[in-house]
């Protein structure tokens, strides 16, 4: 959030910067706009409503039928948006107005625009040579068809049509040099509408009669097909019913109880017949079973036997048992029993013959049964069969039947449909359409100057230059600590020599601002604050940054310590116009005393470390142990210790001097270190030593300055006129 608020402020003081060059280009833009539309001709809008009515058809399958296009059924008015735009509707209009013989219609520029005709002019010239040289004649057919053409484009460029979604409505606009013309435009071009619509209305109502017929016909024989096949279906599987329902399943009810009635008839035989089966092998009366005594002959010979029993027994007790009636009375017993015995047995006979009877007759009726059943059950099939044929039959004699009532309504309906109506006509307009002057001037000097400020923002990205303190603070998210103004040429290169007799100035202020701004930031206290000045890339003034704060700090009496890291290209000594003596070198490759090696400047005092250059393994050294021995000392005997070392993205020396500082200050120059580089620079520091960075904004052209940790200057007296404090002794 904070990031875009800031991109948005500085995009609007580059605007304000620029405010001259956006006046220009709104004043230019307007001016050439109101000279645009004083030269165009006046133009005339008229303006026409055409109601489209819709209906969609009583058959849905008619919509298809129908067709589509001129002769079907839209739905939905961009269909007739896109039938007024079409060229066969232009091409009418064309012809009924003779609008290719119309002078007005043809000599208004801003129907041929000037490439056209440049195109035309061309176009001419070429035939004419080749009439001239006798290769092409043209008749007067094609050239009054050329005309016809030229004119029906003219008039689908200058006519709108528009409608909005879910509204019948359509507008009709047309653009003439005269109100008459517009007008007369308008109107025929919904008349010739509203004419084909009429036309292709009666050749689709055609179509549908014919469909209609057809579609009729073809289910009226699918109606009479499906009726003849249940007819066959009954007459093939003999499926006729009756009152008590279908006849097999009548047949097999009857079958099924003559055989019940069959076997039980078996039944009660095979059971009589066991019965005096069983009395007579058992030695009993045989003539006791039901059948023998529902004999009349067996009855009567068993009241016979009853008595000559009676008889018997009364003459065995008065008579005794030899008496000559007693012995006749015993044999008259004896041939009645034989009598009973004999017709017994001719009923069991009897019985054999019919039980044999009985179960032919059961086997009989189950066969019958049988073939019964298998009957019903074939019958079952094909009654399901013929439901679903049945159903299908109904089925499509609904269908035909719906369809010839809707089919007539439709008819009526399509009969007495309009398709269109001029809701309301054109009338020739009373004003131009032209847009007004200040309307076109207010329009493009807006237009203008947003251009222009589109142009300075997209330079303005191409480059992606850091060009504020702020940009600088809200795209590392690192503190700034100050910026420090342009110094070009030579002043530049002396501005460290020169820096004391400049001391009023504003970069003499802000390198004091700095100091305080630098020694706030470590609160280290008692210590001395060992400060690291480095820059991304080689060119943004580190080392002329140091040397003139360095100076600064100890003019104003502080006890300071430059330290000329850079073993690489030192520099330090040439921007001080000292002559470098290799302190660094000796001191921590040969183990040199401190107080050997360290100069003082005569100017402000403070104490030098130069180097020379001569050291075989800079790193080797920078990560010795008198280097960090050398920091602790000095940290107990300055106030401020600046280092002065190598580009961080150069080489990895700043990366290693940062364990030995409290504060790393990545200077970065205006206008030339991109986002991309500051940000790459911060992120070679680990995080630990990330967070004790801070950055100072150097070279910011006057123009750019937002005042962040600038100071201007206030007082009047120079340099030479300051006493200055002694410098730290060694």
């Amino acid at each position: 959030m904070e990031q875009d608020k800031t991109g948005i402020v500085d995009f609007l003081r580059m605007l304000w910067r620029r405010k001259l060059a956006l006046v220009s280009a709104a004043l230019i833009s307007a001016l050439g706009a109101v000279v645009i539309v004083k030269s165009l001709p006046a133009r005339y809008t008229a303006e026409g409503m055409l109601l489209v009515e819709q209906r969609e058809p009583a058959i849905p399958e008619l919509s298809w039928a129908a067709g589509s296009g001129a002769g079907g059924m839209p739905t939905s008015p961009r269909t007739e948006v896109s039938l007024l735009r079409s060229r066969a509707l232009a091409e009418d209009v064309v012809r009924s107005l003779d609008l290719a013989a119309r002078p007005e219609f043809g000599t208004d520029p801003a129907f041929t625009p000037w490439p056209e005709h440049l195109v035309e002019a061309a176009h001419k010239l070429a035939m004419d040579g080749l009439a001239w040289l006798g290769l092409r004649v043209d008749s007067e057919g094609d050239a009054s068809r050329a005309a016809i053409d030229r004119t029906v484009e003219k008039l689908q460029r200058n006519l709108g049509i528009s409608t909005e979604d879910n509204q019948r409505a359509i507008w009709v606009r047309y653009e003439a040099p005269t109100p008459t013309l517009a007008a007369e435009v308008v109107n025929a071009v919904m008349e010739q509408f509203i004419a084909r619509e009429l036309v292709s209305r009666e050749q689709m109502t055609k179509r549908l009669h014919e469909w209609l017929a057809e579609r009729a016909n073809a289910l009226r024989k699918e109606v009479e097909a499906a009726d003849r096949r249940v007819q066959e279906l009954r007459d093939r599987n003999a499926l006729f019913n009756i009152q008590a329902g279908s006849l097999s399943a009548v047949l097999l009810s009857s079958e099924q109880s003559q055989l019940s009635n069959a076997r039980l008839e078996l039944a009660r035989l095979e059971t009589a017949l066991a019965t005096i089966n069983k009395a007579g092998g058992s030695g009993g009366t045989a003539a006791a079973s039901q059948e023998a005594l529902a004999s009349p002959l067996i009855q009567r010979l068993r009241e016979r036997e009853a008595d000559a029993i009676q008889r018997l027994t009364g003459f065995e007790r008065r008579l005794g048992s030899r008496h000559p009636d007693t012995v006749a009375a015993r044999e008259e017993l004896r041939d009645l029993r034989q009598q009973i015995s004999a017709e017994t047995a001719k009923i069991a006979t009897s019985l054999r013959r019919d039980v044999e009877i009985a179960r032919e007759r059961v086997a009989e009726l189950t066969r019958t049964v049988a073939a019964a059943e298998e009957k019903v059950r074939h019958a079952a099939k094909a009654e399901v069969t013929l439901d679903a044929a049945v159903r299908e039959a109904d089925a499509k004699r609904q269908v035909y039947q719906a369809f010839l009532a809707r089919a007539d309504q439709t008819e009526i309906a399509s009969s007495q449909f309009v398709p269109a109506r001029i809701a309301s006509a054109a009338v020739p307009p009373f004003r131009p359409s032209n847009p007004s002057a200040g309307t076109v001037a207010a329009f493009g000097g807006f237009g203008g100057m947003f251009l222009m400020a589109a142009f300075l923002l997209l330079g303005s990205q191409i480059r992606g230059k850091i060009g504020s303190a702020e940009t600088l603070t809200v795209d590392t998210g690192v503190p700034n600590l100050g910026s420090l103004p342009v110094v070009s040429g030579r002043a530049r290169r002396l501005l460290p020599q020169r820096i004391l007799d400049l001391d009023q100035s504003g970069t003499a202020e802000t390198l004091r601002g700095l100091r305080i701004a630098l020694q706030q930031a470590d609160g280290r206290g008692a210590l001395g604050t060992a400060v690291l000045i480095t820059s991304p890339t080689r060119g943004d003034g580190k080392t002329t940054v140091a040397a003139a704060l360095a100076r600064v700090c100890a003019a104003d009496g502080a006890r300071v310590l430059l330290v000329e890291a850079d073993l690489r290209r030192p520099g330090l000594a040439k921007a001080l116009g000292e002559a470098p003596a290799g302190g660094m070198e000796a001191l921590l490759a040969d183990g040199m005393p401190f107080e050997d090696v360290v100069q003082v400047d005569p100017q402000s005092g403070m104490h030098c470390l130069f180097a020379s250059g001569s050291a075989a393994n800079p790193q080797r050294l920078l990560h010795s142990q008198r280097l960090a021995d050398l920091m602790r000392a000095a940290r107990r005997r300055y106030d401020l210790i600046i280092v002065d070392s190598p580009p961080v993205l150069s080489v990895s020396d700043p990366v290693l001097l940062s364990t030995y500082s409290d504060l790393t200050v990545l200077l970065v120059r205006s206008g030339k270190a991109s986002r991309s580089t500051v940000a790459e620079a911060i992120r070679r520091f680990p995080s630990d030593r990330a967070r004790r960075v801070v950055t100072v904004l150097n070279g910011v052209s006057p123009r750019h300055f937002d005042m962040q940790g600038y100071y201007s200057g206030y007082g009047r007296s120079r340099g030479a006129e300051i006493g200055r404090l002694p410098a730290p002794t060694a």
